[in-house]
């Protein structure tokens, strides 16, 4: 699979899942269905183009729905806000350092239900990966890259 076709899949997956905060009825983590109204993302820090390609895809595969993104990277103020006044984001992108703190919080909703009706290939992250987006045996996120970062240091004479 592209790289282009993955992150599409994913951004649907996720649009799809709606596991901040339900606004109507229905499962956590489950989705609102339908495919029209309005979705409100956090954290995608457009014009990014990852996030560009992402919020792209998502426009042509439900082009009923309207899209309405914050500017900027993730402001876990604004978040935290949005939670506290009931009026969450639908998606959030932020740091998966950051999952477990809000999980345990109840800030974010649990992805399990979307996990499976989603068919997302969970198999295909890295343990590491996996351990930072679920808490308590649960998905609340779905990891994104794996970077590995080198530090090298020049011998002191």
């Amino acid at each position: 699979m592209s790289r282009t076709a993955a992150v599409a899949v994913m951004a649907a997956a996720l649009a799809a899942c709606g596991g901040v905060g339900a606004k109507t009825g229905g499962a956590a983590g489950g989705g609102r269905g339908g495919g029209s109204g309005t979705l409100t993302m956090m954290g995608f820090g457009l014009p990014d183009e990852i996030a560009t390609v992402r919020v792209d895809a998502f426009k042509k595969a439900h082009p009923d729905t309207t899209v309405q993104i914050n500017q900027g990277q993730f402001d876990e103020q604004a978040f935290l806000s949005a939670v506290a006044a009931g009026d969450p984001p639908d998606v959030v992108y932020m740091p998966r350092e950051r999952i477990g703190g809000y999980a345990a919080r109840g800030a974010i909703q649990p992805l399990d239900t979307c996990v499976s009706t989603q068919k997302i290939p969970t198999g295909d992250y890295y343990p590491a990966a996996q351990q930072q987006v679920r808490y308590a045996g649960r998905w609340y996120g779905i990891p994104e890259f794996y970077n590995c970062r080198s530090r090298t240091a020049r011998a002191t004479r």
